[in-house]
Formats: structure tokens, C-alpha cells, sequence
């Protein structure tokens, strides 16, 4: 009875031994998969950043002169010019935004990781119900 006993302590501590392991090598994963999205992610917000600022440079310069373009075309006030423009580039922006929205709400975070748990999960549920 007491071999028994032994026993079925050291297979608690196994297990015990086990899922610390996994817990640890969990969170080692995570740890590396996040600092290579952070990784990924600062360098695309740099080459987006950079490019923004180009672009608005680009865009402010080619309004003025689509403004100024269409009050001598159809001779419209200066000001009337520049606020048709403004609306254009502002119905522009406003779908870009949209688009960026639904495209940061499909980005998934951590894929690795949540799939290793997914099956980790499954492993110990499927040992705990045959036990």
C-alpha cells in the first residue's frame, strides 16, 4: 500500500514537473513570437511613417495647384476651388480609413502561440479523460 502511495506521489510530481515545463515553454514562445511581430511591426510603421509624410507633401502640393487649376478653368473664387478639393481628398481619406480599419481588425495576434495552447489543451483534456 505505501509502494502504491510512493507511486502515485511521484506521478503527481511528474506531472506537476511536466505541466511547469509546458507553462514555461509556453510562455517562452509567446515572449519570442510577440518581440518578432514588435520587430516586424516597427519597421512597417517607419516605412508607412516616412511614407506619409512624403505623401502629404505630394498631396497638399497637387491640391494647391488642382485648386488654383480649376479656379482660373472655370473662373470660381479661389477659396470654392480649394473646398471642392478639400471634400475630394476628404471622401479619398475617408475610404482608405475604412480599408485600414477592416484590415487591422483581420490581423491576428500571436497565431503561434493560441494554436500550441489550442493543442496543449486538447493533449491534457484527452490524458485527463482517459486517465
Amino acid at each position: 500500500m505505501t509502494n502504491e502511495i510512493a507511486g502515485i506521489k511521484a506521478l503527481i510530481r511528474d506531472v506537476l514537473s511536466d505541466a511547469r515545463n509546458l507553462v514555461r515553454q509556453e510562455i517562452a514562445l509567446a515572449r519570442v513570437e510577440a518581440k518578432e511581430q514588435v520587430g516586424e511591426a516597427k519597421s512597417i510603421g517607419i516605412t508607412l511613417g516616412a511614407a506619409a509624410v512624403l505623401a502629404l507633401a505630394g498631396v497638399v502640393l497637387v491640391a494647391a495647384a488642382i485648386g488654383a487649376a480649376a479656379a482660373d478653368l472655370f473662373g470660381i473664387p479661389l477659396w470654392a476651388s480649394y473646398a471642392g478639393v478639400a471634400v475630394l481628398l476628404a471622401a479619398i481619406a475617408f475610404v482608405l480609413a475604412t480599408y485600414g480599419r477592416r484590415q487591422i481588425a483581420a490581423t491576428e495576434v500571436l497565431p503561434k502561440t493560441k494554436a500550441s495552447l489550442r493543442e496543449n489543451i486538447a493533449w491534457i483534456q484527452s490524458k485527463s479523460n482517459g486517465r
